[in-house]
């Protein structure tokens, strides 16, 4: 009984051989191939030629000895050079710090950019009263600024300077809990293509902003390819990992 139940496992074994040797190779399941399952329950992706991810013009980490005055010296990557237009900068703790009690603003300028996205990562150093943020768009003269504020419960507001200020958008009450309830550190964002600004607070898209004919006329025209920081009566917030990329 041994012996035969021997040979046919030998047996069972060898025609199971045979047959993986002489099928076809293991290909593949395509959505033809899984009868009747519908195509809309299945998932399809292509491989772009491109990664679609934003090119990086200019970007600054800040990094350096503590009191380095940030006046003057090249980004770490792009073009110009940053230019101080409020207030004195250092870098402290390999992240830029204003050290103007009222308005401190600085920045870069990347010649005839006009279409951008800029983004800072702001550290409030657990103080409960801010007012910090980017600036783009800047000639010098007039300016488009996101700002980050604690008024309000915390408040991301979009502004334009031109002699004083204008109020564009602002989403208020970000944290109802109470100011004191916001994190450590954020990152803002603002994309800015043709007439149309995006402003985002980690990630998350809190509005859009249509600028008029006549305020792309003030804001957003020849010479204004200037991008940077910018705060105002707020010297405890530090500002980190900034750059300008492509909208």
């Amino acid at each position: 009984m041994g012996t035969l139940r021997a040979a046919l496992v030998s047996c069972v074994l060898a025609a199971g051989v045979s047959a993986l040797a002489s099928a076809s190779p293991i290909r593949s399941a395509s959505a033809a191939s899984l009868g009747g399952v519908t195509a809309a329950s299945l998932s399809s992706f292509s491989q772009a030629s491109t990664t679609g991810a934003p090119t990086v013009l200019s970007w600054e980490n800040f990094d350096g000895p503590d009191g380095t005055n940030i006046s003057g010296t090249s980004p770490d990557w792009g073009p110009g050079t940053w230019r101080s237009i409020g207030g004195v900068w250092r870098i402290q703790g390999n992240q830029a710090d204003s050290t103007s009690v009222s308005l401190g603003s600085i920045n870069i300028h990347n010649p005839g950019l006009l279409d951008a996205a800029t983004e800072v990562t702001l550290d409030r150093f657990g103080s409960t009263t801010f007012d910090a943020g980017i600036l783009f768009n800047d000639n010098d003269y007039s300016v488009l600024i996101l700002r980050y504020q604690s008024a309000t419960n915390g408040t991301l507001a979009l502004y334009g300077w031109n002699g004083g200020y204008s109020l564009l958008a602002s989403v208020p009450n970000l944290y109802p809990a109470g100011i004191a309830t916001a994190p450590a550190t954020v990152t803002v964002r603002a994309r800015a293509s043709g007439a149309t600004v995006e402003a985002f607070l980690d990630g998350i898209l809190l509005f859009t902003y249509t600028l008029t004919p006549a305020e792309q006329s003030v804001y957003k025209s020849a010479g204004h390819d200037g991008y940077g920081l910018w705060t105002e009566f707020d010297t405890t917030t530090k500002f980190d990992n900034f750059h300008v990329d492509t909208p």
